[in-house]
């Protein structure tokens, strides 16, 4: 069975541009459940959502611990000695959706999270890959993938996806 392992809160950090610029943040630490904690600033959050894929093997929380002092767990059960191998599986994600409050706009400025492998088998690095998207058009019609080549999960090292962007969300729309 392959595990994903999030080590760490996700953490956006945003501008917010309204009549008094501020900043604000949100983190969602994955410790004991899908939830952001109370952003900071005028943003409202909500809780991360899983699309398992559109066909078997479906990506679930890892059922015995889905969480821990040290994040989630994600897995497509049991599938020999890896992830399965096969295309890229857009029905497949994690996301993470953010808003302004009412009234307000703000610019999206960092995008950090922390991921490892985390393989049943401590010797059993099998190589998983991972693509970070956002949209705010809230149908994924203008997304704009981030990471030029994808994640990589190779082995149980803690690995960091950091990168600065510039990205105007307006009132009534969502950053996810």
């Amino acid at each position: 069975m392959k595990k994903i392992h999030f080590i760490a809160a996700f953490l956006f950090s945003f501008a917010v541009t309204n009549l008094i610029a501020q900043s604000a943040a949100v983190t969602w630490p994955l410790t004991s459940n899908p939830n952001p904690n109370t952003p900071t600033g005028n943003l409202q959050a909500s809780a991360q959502t899983i699309g398992a894929g559109s066909a078997s093997p479906f990506m679930i929380l890892y059922p015995q611990q889905p969480y821990s002092s040290s994040g989630q767990s994600l897995v497509t059960g049991y599938q020999g000695p890896g992830w399965p191998a096969g295309p890229v599986n857009y029905t497949r994600y994690m996301q993470f959706d953010i808003n302004p409050t009412a009234g307000n706009n703000f610019t999206a400025q960092f995008i950090s999270f922390k991921y490892r492998d985390n393989p049943q088998v401590p010797t059993n690095f099998n190589l998983l890959k991972a693509e970070v998207w956002y949209a705010i058009d809230n149908n994924w019609n203008s997304s704009v993938q981030l990471s030029t080549s994808p994640l990589d999960y190779l082995n149980t090292a803690e690995q960091t996806f950091s990168k600065s962007i510039n990205v105007q969300v307006l009132n009534g729309q969502t950053f996810q």
